[in-house]
């Protein structure tokens, strides 16, 4: 009924128009000059004021209500080809009847198509190296910097790895109990010690625990025995740029995501430790309820991948791996899971726990992907049990070359002899 309403106002301001063009037919074209000052007879003609007054006031209440489609159907004058401006500017708030409306054919949408192209020959997901020039030559003027941040109780890590750098993906794994817990924290206070600000994501340790434990690796301290020393350690350790999440348990990575989401907004959070992935796997939403378990890990991994590159922040993620024979090292092909996780990680840390195997077996943190130089290896872990250190006591020679990988001979009983498949594999003892 409205629209009925609308299309009858319209027809009278139409008949308005008409009559006026009728009047001026004799004197040139249609299109009348905006300047003709005979458009002020418009408003000495009562009838054509009249109607054009209640017409105009029931459109611009109405207009909302008339579809495009039905403009074109009803030829309704819209433009200034057809209404000067003095006549246009009387309708007020009918905008949408400001221009023709008439029907492109198909030559002329391929012109517009073209000419669209040719305007918008850039395209934001396309650059040119000109783009890209100031940026290499600063990463060739500060190769230190680029490479990111040193770890200094681990020297043959930033001899591998060449530094922590924001905007990457870590992997962690190792077999149950051999430690990735509290290897982790160390790794991630020793950033923090240096500024990196850290965010802990432990959903299997307690954050007291975790807390305990990082102190006594930053004091260098069995704390238990020298409880009269907490107070001044603790003093200094609560001045480190580190935030704890209160998740414990099964959680819904969407709430992880928004809450470190948060902690990268207002407290600028360069390292994101969560340990670990599996206790996100047990909750799902709606959009991954039908998914098998393979499946919504790799939704996961990605969406910790989008969030270290999106908000320029590394992320250090803890997996388990599968479960392998006895004496089987672990390899990237053991993260549990699909290959989505050692694709899109950067870096890939394996915990290699012979003690598990050998009784002469000894620890090692092996570096099995490296994306930024392609440097592979592996070294000795000594666990310090009086301050919960995995420190190492040496640092690297300065002078240390690519050690050739030590192949086991089918003689040697020595157990403790690693045998590798690459030649490229660095090994520190």
């Amino acid at each position: 009924m409205g629209t009925l309403k609308v299309l009858s106002g319209i027809s009278t301001l139409k008949t308005c128009c008409s009559t006026l063009l009728s009047t001026y037919s004799s004197r040139g074209p249609q299109t009348l000059s905006s300047n003709h000052s005979d458009w002020s007879l418009f408003d000495k003609c009562p009838t054509t004021r009249r109607s054009y007054s209640k017409s105009s006031s029931f459109l611009k209440s109405q207009s909302n209500l008339l579809s495009d489609d039905q403009r074109n159907v009803h030829n309704i004058p819209k433009g200034s080809t057809l209404l000067p401006p003095s006549l246009a500017a009387r309708l007020g708030g009918l905008q949408q009847f400001s221009r023709a409306s008439k029907p492109k054919t198909a030559k002329e949408k391929e012109n517009k198509d073209e000419e669209n192209t040719t305007h918008d020959s850039n395209h934001k997901s396309i650059i040119t190296f000109s783009k890209l020039r100031e940026e290499v030559l600063a990463e060739l003027n500060h190769v230190e910097k680029v490479a990111g941040v040193k770890w200094v109780k681990f020297p043959y890590l930033s001899k591998l790895l060449k530094g922590h750098r924001r905007g990457e993906l870590t992997i962690l794994t190792g077999p149950t109990g051999s430690g990735k817990t509290t290897f982790l924290s160390e790794y991630s206070l020793d950033l923090c010690t240096q500024g990196v600000t850290t965010l802990w994501g432990s959903f299997e340790i307690r954050n007291v625990r975790l807390a305990k434990t990082m102190l006594m690796q930053f004091s260098e301290t069995n704390l238990e025995k020298h409880v009269d020393e907490y107070e001044k350690w603790a003093d200094k350790f609560e001045q480190l740029p580190l935030y704890f999440l209160t998740f414990h348990g099964q959680q819904s990575v969407k709430d992880v995501v928004e809450a470190m989401t948060h902690a990268v907004k207002f407290h600028d959070i360069a390292h994101v430790v969560v340990d670990n992935l599996q206790f996100m796997l047990g909750v799902s939403d709606g959009s991954t309820k039908n998914m098998d378990r393979y499946w919504r890990q790799d939704l996961i991994v990605a969406t910790f991948r989008k969030f270290a590159s999106m908000n320029n922040c590394h992320v250090t993620l803890v997996m388990h791996p599968r479960k392998e024979s006895d004496g089987v090292e672990l390899s990237n092909n053991s993260i549990f899971g699909g290959a989505k996780a050692s694709q899109e990680a950067d870096n890939i840390l394996i915990l290699q726990d012979k003690r598990l195997t050998s009784p002469r077996g000894k620890k090692y943190l092996q570096v099995t992907k490296n994306r930024f130089s392609g440097d592979l290896g592996m070294f000795t872990l000594e666990f310090n049990r009086d301050c919960l250190s995995y420190a190492t006591k040496k640092k690297p020679r300065s002078d240390q070359v690519l050690l050739k990988p030590k192949h086991k001979d089918k003689n040697d009983g020595d157990s403790n002899n690693i045998s590798t498949t690459s030649s490229d594999t660095q090994i520190y003892e």
